[in-house]
C-alpha cells in the first residue's frame, strides 16, 4: 500500500497517466475486467474518453498522485505530538476518538493550515501536464483550462507575448489568493507563512 500511494508523487505525470490508461482500458483493463466479472457492468466503460467520467478521473488521479507526500507530512506532524498528551487523555478517560479529536487534530492544525495556504496558490494552475495528457478529442470541450490554453497559444500558435501576459495574470491572481488566505489564517488561527 505504501508503494502504491507514495510512488505516483515521485514519478512524472506521463508515467501516472500511462498507468491509468492501462488500468482503465475498456478491453483488458483490470478495472473493467473486475466490474464485468462481478456483474456490476454488462459492457465495459470508456473511462478516459467519456465526458461523464472526466472530472472524476482528473480529481482521482490528482489525489492518487499527491496522497503519498501529504501522508508523509501528516505522519511526521503526528509523530511530533508529545506522547504525554495521549497518556494524559487516557488517564482522563478519553477513548480513541476523543484522543484524535482533542490531541491529534489540534497537533496537526498548524501543518494543515500551512498546507492549505500553499495549496491555495495552485488553484489557478490546474496542472497542464495532467490535463494535456488525459484530454482527448471526446473531452476537449470540457478539459481545456487556462494552463492548456497558455501552452497551446504560446507553443502551438507562436503567440508568445499573449501566453506570457496570460501566465502573468494567472500568477498575479494566485499571489492575491495566497495573500488573502494567509491574512485570514493569521486572524483565525494565528498561523501564517509570513
Amino acid at each position: 500500500m505504501q508503494t502504491l500511494s507514495y510512488l505516483p508523487y515521485f514519478v512524472s505525470w506521463v508515467v501516472v497517466v500511462t498507468l491509468m490508461q492501462r488500468l482503465l482500458t475498456p478491453y483488458g483493463g483490470p478495472v473493467n475486467d473486475l466490474l464485468l466479472s462481478s456483474g456490476a457492468l454488462k459492457d465495459p466503460i470508456q473511462f478516459l474518453n467519456n465526458t461523464t467520467w472526466f472530472y472524476q478521473i482528473i480529481v482521482g488521479s490528482d489525489v492518487w498522485k499527491n496522497i503519498g507526500w501529504n501522508s508523509i507530512i501528516y505522519m511526521a506532524a503526528i509523530a511530533g505530538i508529545d506522547q504525554q498528551l495521549y497518556e494524559a487523555a487516557k488517564i482522563d478517560g478519553a477513548g480513541r476518538f476523543r484522543q484524535i479529536w482533542h490531541v491529534t487534530l489540534p497537533g496537526v492544525r498548524n501543518i494543515a493550515v500551512i498546507l492549505f495556504i500553499l495549496a491555495t496558490g495552485s488553484l489557478m494552475s490546474a496542472g497542464y501536464e495532467q490535463l494535456l495528457l488525459l484530454n482527448g478529442p471526446a473531452t476537449a470541450a470540457i478539459g481545456s483550462v487556462l494552463d492548456v490554453h497558455v501552452i497551446s497559444a504560446g507553443i502551438g500558435e507562436g503567440r508568445l507575448s499573449y501566453a506570457a501576459a496570460v501566465g502573468l495574470f494567472q500568477s498575479f491572481i494566485a499571489l492575491v489568493l495566497i495573500l488573502t488566505v494567509n491574512r485570514l489564517a493569521r486572524k483565525v488561527s494565528d498561523v501564517s507563512l509570513f
